[in-house]
């Protein structure tokens, strides 16, 4: 059952916590700087989850109970108890390009039970969602909301007042073995959508991808691969002609993932450049303006791959533990840490 609650307008010094003074670390040479929050502002420890960069350039932290904004100067907190609505453990945070903000936080987090919570700059709602959340994603070119859910894996569209529908009517697949859709991703008004294989034995294909025009007369195509061992679960795409893709490697419980590149029905294995330095637990993918692959790793900070290399970034000889990456116009790079807050990278 849909519940919609009461949008009030929020002035900020008088109804959110602020404190206006940033915690900063020191610039390292690569350009990397930490925004701390001030931890006597917010509750349930440093461990941050997603981030959004706005239209007027605000970072947006989702974290265990609700969200933090950095303006550049000051701090503020949104929670349950300052909001009309129901702010959590917010998974994921998205902007749209009219300056809202989305969040999707949990209810109920023992049952797995989400909101989607809006906000556009005065007023916030919130919306009951019937599924569990997977993936998130706001297809920027037409401000709309797509989900992939977390436990079929159907990709669903949000067509406002809490009301979905189902993207799966055209993207079935008639393939003759069990899958899931595990992530996607829009370019160019088409769906690239990762699925794995959940019964790996049959015709040797353990994932792939499908690609899908957001029209439903138009022609799905599906690419299988064979060179991952546990199926192909991370996606990103940058020209809407090479696909990037993490999968496992080794054994189901291997944490070790490798980069793959689909490129007209052609799969390639892209390897590192040194056994000592391989990515474990990716948790985002996104492009930069001038081409390069940015990549989140919860064990292994962030990681750009461009020109055949990849490079490992510290921070302050400490390897942050990276959950999402936004850009802003400037193509500065923003990382939610978990362990560490907010990093801004201003180098390429």
């Amino acid at each position: 059952m849909r519940k919609t609650f009461l949008a009030l307008l929020l002035i900020a010094n008088s109804c959110t916590k602020e404190n206006n003074t940033p915690a900063t670390g020191n610039i390292t040479p690569e350009g990397i700087q930490v925004f701390a929050p001030p931890k006597n502002l917010y509750t349930h420890g440093s461990f941050f989850t997603s981030i959004c960069v706005d239209n007027s350039n605000n970072k947006w932290l989702g974290c265990q109970d609700g969200l933090l904004k950095f303006d550049g100067t000051n701090w503020s907190y949104y929670n349950s108890n300052n909001t009309p609505v129901t702010l959590g453990y917010t998974s994921f945070t998205q902007s749209d390009n009219s300056g809202k903000i989305y969040a999707i936080t949990m209810y109920d987090i023992n049952n797995g039970k989400p909101d989607i919570v809006i906000f556009n700059g005065s007023n916030w709602s919130s919306y009951r969602l019937p599924f569990g959340v997977g993936k998130f994603y706001i297809d920027k070119t037409t401000n709309s909301l797509y989900f992939q859910t977390g436990t079929s894996g159907k990709i669903k569209k949000y067509n406002g007042s809490g009301n979905f529908s189902d993207e799966n009517s055209y993207m079935d697949i008639s393939l003759e073995y069990d899958f899931k859709y595990t992530d996607f991703h829009i370019f160019n008004n088409t769906i690239y959508a990762a699925f794995k294989n959940n019964a790996t034995w049959i015709n040797n294909a353990n994932g792939g991808i499908v690609i899908k025009p957001l029209n439903s007369d138009a022609t799905l195509h599906y690419y299988t691969s064979t060179t991952s061992n546990i199926g192909l679960n991370k996606l990103c795409t940058n020209d809407g002609n090479n696909i990037y893709v993490f999968g496992g490697i080794g054994s189901q419980t291997s944490l070790l993932q490798k980069l793959y590149m689909l490129n007209n029905s052609m799969w390639t294995t892209i390897p590192y450049n040194s056994p000592s330095q391989q990515l474990e637990l990716i948790s985002k993918l996104m492009f930069s303006k001038d081409g390069s692959l940015w990549i989140c790793d919860l064990g292994n900070g962030f990681v750009k791959y461009k020109d055949a290399t990849f490079t490992f970034y510290k921070v302050e000889n400490n390897v942050p533990s990276i959950s999402d990456i936004d850009i802003d116009k400037d193509n500065v790079k923003w990382f939610a840490s978990q362990n560490m807050g907010l990093i801004e990278f201003a180098g390429q």
